[in-house]
């Protein structure tokens, strides 16, 4: 008879292979991202269940998508279609010089950005136009309900986009902050997030505004005016926006 002698179990490293490298894959960070909005909708639950994607959000224009939400994006069998979250895989490189701003940080923000939308069309609310570019103050309202901090002044582009993420949200999302560094994949670099302001948005100065007609209508007036409430066409019953 033999007898096998019982032995302490080997201490594995789990951040270290013991098999040949291999290139990495997108799969730990969709996973995390996944977790991380199933949070968000277990706290918001007007957040819609999404399909999530990553790559590159570079564009020629000269500036970036970091995210988007798309709605009805995917069908998910024949009479139903759910919509897509994008994430640009550049946010995983953080905010170049901006101390304690890691990708996980970024991310964050923008997952929380993109879950405005999502709850706005849950509630079947308008908070952008012009393309989708122009996010009004409905998208600002929710925004902020979500955690972000809106911007004081709208930006002639993309209105009330360049929501921030306070400190106070952060480190309430630690954890989920820190699991999405963790996951940090190969990135291009980081990115132009915005276009520049148009130059006639200054003080003291006009812009003009178009609506969604297929032959837009146009007229110019100033920024103070333009902020103070929804200017509506009523031939095509969308809000007028800056033009490009």
């Amino acid at each position: 008879m033999t007898t096998v002698t019982p032995t302490t179990p080997t201490e594995v490293d789990v951040h270290t292979s013991t098999t040949p490298p291999v290139a990495p894959t997108g799969s730990r960070i969709i996973t995390v991202l996944e977790a991380a909005w199933s949070e968000i909708r277990r706290q918001h639950p007007d957040v819609p269940s999404v399909v999530i994607i990553t790559g590159t959000g570079r564009e020629a224009r000269g500036y970036a998508t970091l995210g988007h939400f798309g709605a009805d994006r995917w069908q998910t069998s024949e009479s139903t279609r759910a919509p897509e979250l994008f994430i640009a895989g550049e946010l995983l490189a953080g905010t170049p010089g901006t101390p304690g701003c890691t990708g996980g940080r970024t991310a964050l923000k923008t997952l929380l950005h993109e879950a405005a939308h999502g709850v706005a069309h849950t509630r079947r609310i308008k908070d952008c136009s012009r393309q989708n570019r122009y996010h009004n103050q409905r998208f600002a309202r929710i925004a902020a309900e979500l955690g972000l901090t809106p911007p004081e002044q709208p930006h002639p582009t993309l209105g009330w986009s360049m929501a921030t993420l306070p400190d106070t949200t952060a480190t309430a999302w630690a954890a989920t902050i820190d699991l999405i560094d963790l996951a940090r994949l190969p990135h291009l670099g980081e990115l132009f997030t915005a276009p520049p302001a148009l130059a006639s948005a200054r003080a003291g100065t006009r812009i003009r505004v178009g609506c969604a007609c297929e032959v837009p209508r146009t007229f110019a007036i100033t920024p103070k005016q333009f902020e103070t409430a929804p200017l509506l066409c009523g031939a095509c019953g969308q809000e007028f926006d800056p033009c490009d």
